[in-house]
C-alpha cells in the first residue's frame, strides 16, 4: 500500500514537471503542425499514465566480484537478491491512514466523474433522437456512414459518434448561412468523424475522469482539445484548397451561432473565443498547415519524453543509470535516515566500520534531524584504498572524531535492519546481552522479514523459556507483513504448544488481518489446543469476517472436536449471517453418534434464532429424532 501512495505521489510532481517542459519546446515552434502537435499530446499523456507504474517495477541486478574474498572479510552482498531490488521515489509515505482517507475521498470523485461522462453519453443520444433528418447531403471524403440531422436543442455544431454518428445542425444556423459556408461546417463536423475523433476524444475523457486528481491530465486534454480542433481546420482547408472562405465561414458560424454548454462527448466548431484564435492561426502565414503527423519529429519527442523519464532519480535504475544498487530510508518526523550503497563491502566483526571495499564501492549514510544534517561518504579510490568524507549541513569536513561517532552509530543500526550475516549477529547479542537482552533488539528492527528471521534463528539456536518465548510471540504480533507473520506462525507453532502457549498464539493470529491467512491458522490449530483454550480459539473465529471461513473452521470443529462443545462454538455459528450455512453446521453436528447434553441444547438454542423457517423446522426435526 505505501509503495502504491508513493508511486502515486512521485508521479503527481513528474508528470506536472514533465507536461510543463512539452509545452515550452512546443509553444514557439510554428513550424511543428498542429497534427504533429496532438501526436506529441497524446504520447505525453501515454507516457504521464505510465509514471505510477514505472515507479513499481522491480529492478535485480548483480555486481560481479573482482576476485576471492579473505576467508575473514564480512560481506555485504547486494541486499535481498532473492527479492527485487526497488528504486525508492523521492517523496516517502511514513503514515497511510491520511492517504487511505483521501484515497477512498478519490474513488468516491472519480465514480462522479465517470456518472458524468455516463450522463454526457444519454445527453447526445437524446440529442439525436430529438433532431429531424436532413436533405443536405455529406461531403463525398466521409467513408464512415452518418447522417446530418436538424435541432432546435443546440447553438453550435457539432459531430456525435460512435456507432452510428451524425452532424447535427442548429436550425438558426442553417437559416442563416450561405449553401457554401454551410458546405465548409459540414466539411469540418465530417473532418471529425473521418479522423474518428469521437472514439478518442471518448477514451480521453475517460481517462480524465479516473485520473481527475493529476493537473497535468487536464492540461495535456486541454492542449490535446485545442490541437485536436487546429488539425481539423488544417484537414479542411487542405481538400477545399482555400483558407480565406473557410476563415470567413468559421467567423459567421461565432456570428449567429448561440453560446451555451455542448454535451461532454461531441466534438464541434467550438466557442466563439476559440473560433477566433482558430482563425488567427489559419490566417498565421509563418505556421505549418500540413494536415498530417510527421512521424520523425513525434519520434524525437517520444525519445525526450523517455529519456527524461528514465534520469529522474526514480527512474534511473531502470535502465542501468543508477549510481546506486540499493537505498533505504527511514523517516519519523522531523528524523530522516538514509543509506545508498553499490559494490562489495566488508566490514569489521563489530559491524561498525568498514575493513575493505572492491572495486567502484561506495556507501552513504545520512542523519537529518530536523534542520541539521551529517552525512558521510565512504569510496574505494585507487587501488582500492578506501577514502571517507564528512559533511555537516552540506559542507565539507575533516573526517573527525564525529564522523567516526556517526558511522560507529549508524552502521550498525543499517545492517540490524538487514539478512547480512544475521546468525553470527545474533549470537553476539545473545552473548552479550543474553535472551532477553537479544529480544529486545529484535523488537527494535524495522523490517518485517528480518524480523521474522531473528526470531526463527533465536529459537533455532536457543532454548526460551516460557516468559522469553512469550515474549517473542509479543514481538511477532507487532510484525506488520501477514505474509511473514504466517510463516512464523508455522515454524514456531510446534515449540509454542509444548510451553502451553496457546492463547499467545491465538493473538498472534487475531493479529492477521486476512481471513484468509486466519482460517488456515485456526483450521490448523484446531486439532492441537486444550480443552481450555478450545473457547478463546471459536472466539477467534468470530472476529473472522466472512462467514465461509467461518462455517469451513466450525464444520471441522464439528467433526474432530471432541464433547462437549463450548458455548462460544455456538456463539460464533449464530454469528454467521446464512441460515444454510448454520444448518450444515448443524447437521454435521447431529450426524455424530454421541452428543453430550450441553452440545444438544446449544443446537436447541441455535436452531430456535435461525432465520430461515424450513431450515429451522428440518434442524428441530432431526433433534426430536435423536
Amino acid at each position: 500500500m505505501t509503495e502504491v501512495l508513493e508511486a502515486v505521489l512521485n508521479a503527481w510532481w513528474q508528470a506536472i514537471l514533465l507536461t510543463a517542459i512539452v509545452w515550452i519546446i512546443l509553444r514557439d515552434l510554428p513550424r511543428v503542425s498542429a497534427a504533429t502537435r496532438l501526436a506529441i499530446w497524446q504520447v505525453t499523456l501515454a507516457v504521464v499514465l505510465l509514471l505510477p507504474a514505472l515507479q513499481l517495477i522491480p529492478m535485480t541486478r548483480e555486481t560481479p566480484r573482482s576476485g576471492p574474498l579473505p576467508p575473514q572479510a564480512k560481506i555485504l552482498p547486494l541486499p535481498e537478491l532473492t527479492s527485487p531490488i526497488q528504486q525508492p521515489p523521492v517523496i516517502e509515505v511514513s503514515d497511510v491512514k491520511i492517504f487511505e482517507v483521501l484515497g477512498s475521498l478519490a474513488m468516491l470523485l472519480a465514480l462522479l466523474q465517470l456518472l458524468r461522462l455516463a450522463i454526457g453519453y444519454w445527453a447526445v443520444r437524446r440529442l439525436k433522437r430529438k433532431s429531424q433528418p436532413s436533405s443536405i447531403l455529406l461531403p463525398r471524403i466521409l467513408t464512415r456512414d452518418a447522417q446530418i440531422r436538424i435541432t432546435d436543442h443546440i447553438g453550435m455544431p457539432m459531430a456525435i459518434g460512435f456507432l452510428h454518428p451524425a452532424i447535427l445542425l442548429p436550425r438558426r444556423l442553417v437559416e442563416s448561412l450561405s449553401p457554401e459556408e454551410l458546405d465548409q461546417v459540414i466539411l469540418h463536423e465530417s473532418a471529425h468523424l473521418e479522423r474518428n475523433d469521437d472514439w478518442v476524444a471518448l477514451f480521453e475523457r475517460f481517462i480524465r475522469a479516473i485520473f481527475f486528481f493529476q493537473p497535468a491530465v487536464y492540461w495535456i486534454g486541454r492542449q490535446i482539445d485545442r490541437e485536436r480542433e487546429m488539425a481539423t481546420d488544417d484537414w479542411v482547408v487542405a481538400q477545399s484548397g482555400q483558407t480565406k472562405p473557410y476563415a470567413e465561414a468559421l467567423a459567421r458560424v461565432a456570428e449567429f451561432g448561440s453560446t451555451g454548454s455542448a454535451p461532454i462527448l461531441a466534438t464541434g466548431v467550438g466557442r466563439r473565443k476559440e473560433i477566433f484564435n482558430r482563425m488567427e492561426a489559419l490566417l498565421d502565414s509563418t505556421r505549418s498547415k500540413i494536415p498530417y503527423v510527421s512521424g520523425p519529429l513525434v519520434l524525437a519527442a517520444s525519445l525526450l519524453l523517455v529519456f527524461l523519464v528514465i534520469q529522474s532519480a526514480p527512474f534511473s535504475h531502470l535502465l542501468g543509470f543508477s549510481e546506486y544498487e540499493s537505498r533505504s530510508v527511514v523517516q519519523n518526523g522531523s528524523f530522516r535516515r538514509e543509506f545508498k550503497h553499490r559494490g562489495e563491502i566488508h566490514f569489521n566483526p563489530n559491524e561498525d566500520d568498514i575493513e575493505s571495499m572492491g572495486p567502484g564501492a561506495k556507501l552513504v549514510i545520512v542523519r537529518t534531524e530536523g534542520w541539521k544534517s551529517h552525512s558521510i561518504e565512504i569510496e574505494s579510490g585507487p587501488d582500492n584504498k578506501i577514502e571517507r568524507r564528512y559533511f555537516s549541513g552540506g559542507i565539507a569536513q575533516p573526517y573527525s572524531t564525529d564522523a567516526r561517532r556517526l558511522l560507529n552509530r549508524e552502521l550498525p543500526q543499517w545492517l540490524k535492519d538487514s539478512d547480512v550475516n544475521l546468525p553470527e549477529r545474533l549470537a553476539r547479542w545473545v552473548q552479550a546481552d543474553g535472551i532477553e537482552g537479544a529480544i529486545r533488539k529484535i523488537r527494535t528492527s524495522l523490517n518485517n522479514g528480518i524480523k521474522r528471521r531473528y526470531i526463527e534463528e533465536l529459537i533455532a539456536s536457543n532454548k526460551l523459556d516460557v516468559s522469553q518465548f512469550r515474549a517473542v510471540l509479543r514481538i511477532a504480533e507487532e510484525i506488520g507483513s501477514d505474509g511473514d507473520k504466517r510463516r512464523l506462525f508455522e515454524s514456531i507453532r510446534d515449540q509454542a504448544l509444548i510451553l502451553g502457549l496457546d492463547p499467545a498464539l491465538l493473538d498472534l493470529i487475531n493479529s492477521i488481518h486476512s481471513d484468509g491467512d486466519r482460517e488456515h491458522l485456526l483450521k490448523g490449530l484446531l486439532p492441537e489446543v486444550s480443552d481450555a483454550t478450545l473457547p478463546g480459539l471459536f472466539r477467534a473465529v468470530d472476529k473472522i469476517q466472512s462467514d465461509g471461513a467461518k462455517t469451513a473452521i466450525l464444520l471441522q470443529a464439528a467433526k474432530e472436536i471432541r464433547q462437549p462443545l463450548p458455548a462460544a462454538f455456538f456463539n460464533t455459528a449464530d454469528s454467521i449471517h446464512s441460515s444454510g450455512d448454520k444448518r450444515r453446521i448443524l447437521t454435521t453436528l447431529l450426524n455424530q453418534k454421541q452428543l453430550a447434553p450441553e452440545t444438544i441444547a446449544g443446537i436447541s438454542r441455535l436452531a430456535e434464532r435461525m432465520p430461515d423457517n424450513g431450515d429451522q423446522a428440518a434442524i428441530l426435526r432431526e433433534l426430536k429424532l435423536r
